[in-house]
């Protein structure tokens, strides 16, 4: 990250998550609210859980790096459990 992202963070008084599945994902199981999820509870809030956007966050923006660990890992292994399109 550059000084000036890691300035933001730091100023920051709230961070926020955001997921989007495409419709052929949601068809095959991948749910944006459960990819989300963990990364919104890291940053102290919470998301909603519809299957094709997830929008959510708190106040913790200092968790802004674990939280995109977080959903980079949900969604790793959200799409491992989907098989090849058909």
């Amino acid at each position: 990250m550059g000084p000036n992202f890691e300035t933001a963070l730091q100023n920051a008084v709230k961070a926020g998550v955001v997921v989007a599945v495409t419709k052929d994902l949601v068809g095959r199981g991948v749910v944006a609210g459960a990819i989300a999820a963990n990364a919104a509870k890291i940053l102290g809030g919470g998301t909603g859980r519809q299957a094709d956007v997830a929008v959510g966050g708190g106040p913790n923006a200092s968790g802004a790096d674990e939280a995109l660990q977080a959903v980079r890992s949900e969604a790793r292994d959200a799409l491992d459990g989907v098989g090849p399109s058909a």
